[in-house]
């Protein structure tokens, strides 16, 4: 069976790039810089599911993404202070991780965000900075 995107993280959030088989994405809501990882590998559900390289790599992009927002200002939001990554999958059960950058101002601090108030969707201008984010990161990620 062909991958195929879980139409509820297709619906909350905008696709980015993709980085061997594995869509980055970036969650439609402003209140939040929020990435997500999806591997693009059909019927997974669990980390153990992934191969031990497919598991690595999944793992130094996140950690190199949450380094990567929380050291980069984004305009119009508070410093990035702590980075929350997860792989919850309690709603929607495909294999996907969260990197979410957290600061004390935040609509839903000290709590998760999952499940706090609603959606702010982005705008183009917030949509294009996180754009630009993501690709600024990869572009390290990649060098090295």
């Amino acid at each position: 069976m062909p991958f195929s995107l879980d139409k509820q993280l297709e619906a909350d959030s905008l696709f980015v790039t993709s980085y061997d088989d594995i869509q980055i994405r970036v969650m439609n809501d402003a209140r939040y810089v929020w990435v997500l990882l999806v591997p693009e590998i059909a019927d997974m559900t669990e980390l153990h599911d992934l191969s031990p390289d497919k598991q690595q790599i999944l793992l130094q992009l996140a950690a190199s993404i949450g380094a990567g927002i929380k050291t980069t200002p984004m305009p119009n939001l508070p410093a990035i202070t702590k980075i929350n990554t997860a792989l919850i999958g309690n709603i929607v059960s495909q294999l996907h991780l969260h990197i979410v950058g957290r600061h004390p101002d935040d609509a839903a601090w000290p709590a998760p965000v999952w499940g706090m108030g609603s959606a702010i969707k982005l705008d183009e201008n917030a949509t294009n900075h996180r754009r630009q984010l993501i690709h600024k990161i990869m572009d390290a990620f990649q060098e090295n």
